[in-house]
């Protein structure tokens, strides 16, 4: 799931509501694979952490939010790099020095 919403978001320009993001995702990986609950909590997550813009909209049904990608492609595998090296480096700094030594480019 986690590959696949920034993919769909960033395929989607003008932007996808947490409802049609679920929808998509589902179709991707089978029917109601995934619970909307989680779609949204997943996509809550990833504004509060810069990987998505949303804007709030009231129309039909109520209050809702648009997403859209913040970062492209790149951006968001340079993110994804990033803090998984950040979070190594916390919890395991020397080894995680010694294996960023050892990798060759």
């Amino acid at each position: 799931m986690a590959g696949n919403i920034p993919r769909i978001i960033r395929e989607n320009p003008k932007g996808l509501t947490n409802r049609t993001t679920w929808e998509k995702v589902n179709q991707t990986l089978g029917k109601d694979s995934i619970s909307r609950a989680s779609i949204i909590n997943f996509l809550e997550a990833m504004h509060a952490m810069g990987i998505l813009d949303a804007e709030d909209r009231t129309g039909k049904g109520g209050h809702h939010s648009i997403y859209r990608a913040a970062l492209d492609e790149t951006g968001y595998k340079q993110f994804i790099a990033s803090t998984l090296i950040e979070s190594l480096m916390q919890g395991f700094p020397d080894e995680t020095k010694e294996a960023l030594k050892n990798i060759n480019p």
